[in-house]
């Protein structure tokens, strides 16, 4: 393994390097690395001439590419109109490249290699006209025709591989084999085990044992004649002094009575080794070696007083010796045999499956991402000086690689093909470091030997950290300066060089009393726990207690933020939690906003998944298909123009529907242009030209006057730039960019550059995961995570590097477990690293002193150092770290004990003392803290108890005698009431009506269970329900479902119109059955107080009801352990349904979430439901809804009786209504009482 030659790095200067050099630039995290990759490109430009055209640059996501590219036009542009300085050329060749920035070559790697297939078909031998794959589902196809051609007919040489794949199930296995298959097919420059020896030893083996040959065979057929009896084993044992005592030599002698061969290998191992029997094990008791190691006094065999023992011994010994290739090494229970089989069945469907694959690919003339490198790749490797290569070489004089780190073997091949030449060069910029997705190929081996490549006088590094304070600087040199100086066997060192601090206006967090806080906050928990450790989950759970705390903490003005002379308090987007998954982001959102926290999270929601999406694809669709009977009218009905059903038709009589087709027309010529952007901001900005839209309000005014204008626009805009880019950067016309963005709404899997923006959140705590925080920076970052030791339960392969080579492993050994674990450490350390550096004034990190050995744990005992170790220590085997690096896997300890959390709490104690010792000896760099501090100082907390204010709902005066569906009215827009008040405070679910991804297991889901989910199935549910005649669903379920000769039956005609403004033709073919089937079961499901919902006229419902509640500064919100204090502002919320029957009035709210589970029907029992109300706080909801409601009437009907005119209220959750009644409903009916303690500081 070759180990990084370190040298001195220059400090570097673009103004003053030799830029037509190849240049490796080295950038550690917050030093500036776009900062001085921008002026790289304007050196290119001013100084040596190179049109910006000509410049290549390459990034690793679509996101930071978009953020390259306006920050290169930006500098630029800003260049261009200063003065010329004495360079009259230079001035004139930036102000070229102002006018001339659309042509700017800016991509990610996959973009290039797309847009140089496309712009080059005849010298790269592509189809002019070409498909992008954005998921898997032709490969899939390919696998699963493979397997139906199998399983039609399986021969007698492919059973055994058959059922040892598929051992746990068949629908598991398919699942699991297609998805093996795609990743094997996908990978490259990766050695699978088991080797092809092993593979074919193991057929030979197969093959030899059922003609009756083999030494397998040869062995058992010696053996079998000994047959000992259980009194001859305990003679053996006990002349050989073993110690053996009684069951084992009964054990012994009954492994005799399954040893007879029959014709098949399959069967006779997996008996053999069948972990319940443990026959391999016993019988292993009577081996040579084993008999002498467990002798008591050194005997040999020579010990054996009867030959016919000394031949059964050795007989043992060669069966063994047959089978040790089949065993897995160091074990003598376990075979690699099985899963040996089980990965030879996957080659053999990669060797079927892969030409089945590559046809269809060719039939449709399609690429996925993985073709676009491998193809491209293998052209230039195929002709480095070829026609291709040429072209682009004539294109391109010098290549830019961002996040270099983060390349392959193919990726650097394509480069280092093209630019490594004299008259062109690369730049390569990143940092070892911050690579972090070798899960998705990026292999540090070739960073490393690229950048080998490049003279040591050409090796340049950034120094300085611009991002964060000077303490916290420090504070991250001191750890990962220790960090990374240890060794893990088996890894190449990545060095880590110090930097300085250069930000004299970073922002200083100030305490109460005036002093500066420390850089990083190292906040003890600790449980009250009988055992010496505690438990993962509630150490986890205890931190994110004591987070929401310290969060309460910082924002009541505990600590504020100097920068210079001025002052600012914190708020809560100052805040970013840092997370390792996604469901510890969902659960850290709901402590937090339980406290009335406002918190987002940072991948919550795709922008693909929003109601802006749809709309913007009725655009796409209307642009597309401008001609086209149904999309144009869809368009009008949308919110673009917010035209009515009746004006609908009335255009379409008149001559203005034709000037509307031609203004589509024209729209759609501007699109096929690329410039897409203009489009959209002649329907989003502009004044639309049509007489049907004259002196009415653009559709962003439109917007903004409505609650979540602001979000719609945000979300609007970033869909246009994400698919004006992505047009430009694949060449694509409005059809295919419509066919794009179909693909793209489909696609579950997404990517970053897809994510909801966080414009208007940015008053919000920012919670995200660790992976996501690349690029970012936050002044106060809480760390949550490492509490692995990187092992996983029952993995069916693992993938991991080792000694600069990366390996797929199916047999899953001891050993491939241990060397898996220490790779997953490695790259968690870098990932660390990334995340750790993201803060720029105050890093919180817990320190559990009952946690079990972890990967923090290896990065406090870094902290803790030489405390670790005692002179004469009686814990300790070893006297450094490095001996038993890392420490979470490796610590040795002197002796054993039989209870191991005695040891590792002793440990724990030894590194806590050495975390108070830093904090002594470095108090401005670090702080140790166990008890947390008041939240607010006395006299401010005195206030709060003394300022009540009154709660108040604004109700229009109306009279009681008006009869019920004209006494509710629902309320159109109170945006200018909520500006600046308290925005939409019932919980989110109420907006997001299908937010949740929960992980289903393997079970299939059937009917309304597996119907799509999302915001936008959430919301064509409530408008089906809202705008449905309730009365239609007293037919049957053949007369609700029917399509006869005349057409759909009234029902599905309804539907299907109501869908389609949501989805489009093909979910409705797909999923509008069993969508109708459930809108009739939801209507004709008995409710227990008012019977089915089918029996209710359009004049005993209102729907969709907007409140409003006034609040004090000092009221709040109360409900079991849970409160809230309230500010002078309103609350503001909506309710589904109200309903009457019997005289009562009734509240309903239709819920499309899906309750935790397996996704099955159970999961919507009322206890479970119970469960999911609790989880989602709906039970408080409902109290705000039945307090509204209360008011309300009182106000407009003084004789209101709550006790003898309010019923109650249900939660619909329709996925899991039945005929019967029995689930997918959750009743409630809070005594008056409890509904008006609700609001603390009202009245009743």
């Amino acid at each position: 393994m070759k180990k990084e030659k370190k040298v001195a790095d220059k400090t570097f200067d673009p103004s003053k390097a030799d830029l037509l050099k190849s240049i490796r630039l080295e950038a550690s995290a917050g030093t500036g690395k776009t900062y001085n990759l921008e002026r790289v490109v304007c050196e290119l430009i001013s100084r040596y001439g190179i049109p910006v055209e000509s410049i290549l640059v390459v990034t690793f996501t679509n996101k930071a590419a978009r953020e390259l590219r306006d920050r290169i036009r930006t500098l630029v542009t800003q260049r261009a109109s200063e003065t010329d300085e004495g360079d009259p050329e230079g001035f004139q060749r930036l102000k070229d490249a102002k006018k001339d920035f659309d042509r700017a070559s800016i991509y990610t790697i996959h973009g290039f290699c797309q847009h140089v297939l496309k712009t080059w078909p005849f010298e790269s031998s592509s189809s002019f006209s070409q498909e992008f794959l954005t998921d898997h589902s032709l490969m899939e196809e390919g696998v699963e025709d493979v397997l139906y051609r199998e399983f039609r007919r399986i021969p007698d040489s492919k059973k055994d591989m058959i059922r040892s794949f598929f051992s746990g199930g068949l629908e598991d296995g398919v699942e699991g084999l297609v998805r093996d298959v795609v990743h094997l097919m996908e990978e490259e420059d990766v050695i699978s085990i088991p080797s092809e020896y092993q593979m074919r030893l193991v057929r030979e083996e197969t093959a030899a044992f059922a003609e009756k040959r083999g030494g397998i065979r040869q062995a058992l057929e010696a053996l079998i004649p000994f047959a000992p009896t259980e009194e001859r084993i305990k003679i053996i044992l006990k002349e050989m002094n073993t110690g053996q005592r009684p069951p084992t030599p009964a054990n012994i002698a009954g492994v005799w009575e399954s040893l007879p061969p029959g014709d098949s290998l399959f069967e006779w191992l997996g008996n053999f080794f069948d972990s319940k029997k443990n026959q391999a094990k016993y019988l292993w008791l009577l081996c040579e070696d084993t008999l002498v190691e467990k002798s008591k006094n050194g005997k040999s065999l020579a010990a054996l007083s009867n030959q016919d023992d000394v031949d059964l011994i050795r007989c043992v010994n060669d069966l063994f010796e047959a089978l040790e290739p089949l065993m897995v090494p160091g074990r003598t229970d376990q075979t690699i045999y099985f899963k040996t089989l089980s990965y030879g069945y996957i080659n053999e469907v990669i060797s079927a499956a892969r030409p089945i694959i590559e046809e269809k690919k060719a039939l449709r003339g399609a690429r996925d991402f993985s073709d676009l490198i491998r193809v491209l790749s293998d052209l230039l490797e195929e002709a480095p000086d070829g026609p291709l290569a040429r072209a682009i070489r004539r294109q391109y004089r010098v290549v830019l690689v961002d996040e270099f780190q983060d390349t392959d073997r193919r990726q650097w091949s394509i480069f280092q093909t093209l630019f490594d030449r004299p008259d062109h060069n690369f730049f390569l910029i990143g940092d070892p470091k911050q690579s972090i997705y070798g899960f998705r190929g990026a292999d540090l081996t070739v960073y490393f030997n690229a950048c080998d490549s490049v003279d040591e006088e050409r090796r340049y590094s950034l120094s300085t950290n611009y991002r964060s304070r000077r303490s916290l600087v420090e504070a991250c040199n001191f750890l990962f300066s220790r960090l990374f100086a240890l060794k893990v066997p088996g890894f190449r060192e990545v060095p880590f060089e110090e930097v300085d601090a250069g930000n004299d206006q970073a922002c200083i967090p100030v305490l109460a009393d005036g002093s500066t806080a420390a850089a990083v906050q190292l906040c003890e928990i600790e449980l009250e726990i009988e055992k010496p450790l505690a438990r993962k989950d509630d150490l986890k759970d205890a931190w994110m207690n004591r987070a929401v705390l310290e969060i309460e903490n910082i924002l009541s003005g505990s600590i504020t933020l100097n920068q210079g002379e001025q002052s600012a308090p914190i708020s809560p987007g100052d805040i970013a939690i840092l997370m390792e998954k996604n469901q510890d982001c969902e659960t850290m959102q709901a402590l937090l906003g339980r406290q009335g926290i406002s918190a987002v999270i940072f991948s919550e929601r795709k922008i693909m998944e929003t109601e802006e999406a749809s709309v913007f694809g009725l655009i796409l669709r209307a642009l597309a298909h401008p001609g086209g009977s149904s999309a144009p009218g869809a368009l009008l009905l949308s919110p673009v123009f917010a035209r009515t059903t009746a004006e609908l038709q009335e255009i379409r009589q008149s001559e203005d529907y034709e000037q509307y087709l031609l203004f589509l027309r024209d729209a759609q010529m501007l699109c096929d242009q690329g410039q897409l952007i203009k489009v959209f901001r002649q329907f989003f900005e502009e004044e639309i030209p049509l007489p049907f839209m004259k002196g009415e309000k653009s559709w962003r005014n439109r917007l903004l006057g409505e609650s979540r204008g602001k979000r719609s626009c945000t979300n609007l805009t970033h869909l246009a730039e994400l698919f004006h880019f992505e047009q430009r950067q694949r060449g694509l016309d409005t059809r295919e960019l419509y066919d794009f963005f179909l693909a793209q709404l489909h696609d579950p899997t997404g990517d970053e550059e897809r994510q909801v923006r966080l414009d208007q959140d940015g008053q919000a705590v920012q919670i995200l995961t660790h992976h996501s925080s690349k690029g970012l920076e936050f002044p106060i970052v809480f760390f949550f995570g490492a509490m692995s030791n990187g092992t996983m339960p029952n993995p069916s392969s693992l993938s991991y590097s080792w000694e600069d080579k990366r390996y797929r492993d199916f047999l899953v050994t001891r050993e491939s477990i241990q060397k898996a674990a220490l790779s997953d450490w490695e790259e968690r350390k870098r990932l660390y690293y990334v995340s750790l550096t993201r803060a720029s004034a105050l890093l919180y990190m817990p320190w559990f002193p009952q946690s079990d050995f972890y990967y923090l744990t290896s990065i406090y005992a870094t902290l803790a150092g030489e405390a670790l170790f005692e002179e004469e220590d009686e814990l300790l085997s070893c006297s450094t770290l490095q001996e038993m690096w890392p420490f979470h896997s490796h610590c040795a300890f002197l002796k054993s004990s039989k209870n191991a959390g005695d040891l590792k709490k002793q440990m724990n104690e030894r590194i806590g003392t050495g975390l108070r010792s830093l904090t002594e000896s470095r108090p401005d760099l670090f702080a140790f803290s166990k008890e947390l501090p008041s939240l607010l100082p006395e006299k401010q907390r005195d206030n709060q108890k003394t300022d009540q204010g009154p709660v108040g709902l604004k109700a229009a005066e109306l009279r009681s005698s008006v009869p019920f569906s004209r006494r509710i009215i629902p309320v159109v827009s109170f945006s200018s009431l909520t500006s600046s008040g308290h925005e939409d405070f019932t919980p989110r679910d109420d907006q997001d009506r299908d937010s949740q991804e929960e992980s289903i297991d393997s079970e299939i889901l059937a009917g309304a269970l597996g119907l799509t989910r999302g915001a936008v199935f959430g919301n064509l549910v409530h408008c089906i329900l809202e705008e449905i005649d309730y009365s239609l669903a007293s037919s049957s379920l053949e007369e609700w479902l029917e399509t006869g000769l005349f057409g759909p039956s009234e029902a599905m005609a309804f539907l299907e119109e109501r869908t389609l403004r949501f989805f489009d033709q093909t979910w409705w073919k797909e999923n509008g059955s069993v969508l109708s089937r459930m809108i009739h079961d939801v209507l004709n499901c008995p409710l227990s107080e008012v019977g089915p919902l089918k029996e209710l006229s359009s004049s005993q419902r209102k729907h969709e009801l907007e409140f409003l509640l006034s609040t004090e500064k000092g009221s709040s919100i109360n409900k079991d352990d849970w409160s809230v204090m309230l500010q002078k502002g309103y609350l503001k919320g909506f309710i589904d349904l109200i309903f009457e029957k019997n005289g009562k009035l009734y509240i309903a709210d239709w819920k499309t979430t899906v309750p935790p589970g397996k996704g099955t029907l159970s999961d919507y029992s009322p206890d479970n439901l119970k469960k999911t109300m609790d989880l989602h706080r709906y039970d408080l909801q409902a109290w705000i809804y039945a307090f509204a409601l209360r008011r309300y009437m009182l106000s407009i009907d003084p004789g209101f009786s709550y006790e003898r005119d309010f019923g109650g209220i249900y939660y619909f959750f329709v996925r899991g209504m039945g005929a019967d009644g029995n689930t997918g409903v959750s009743f409630q009916r809070p005594r008056e009482e409890d509904v008006l303690n609700l609001l603390k500081g009202s009245e009743g």
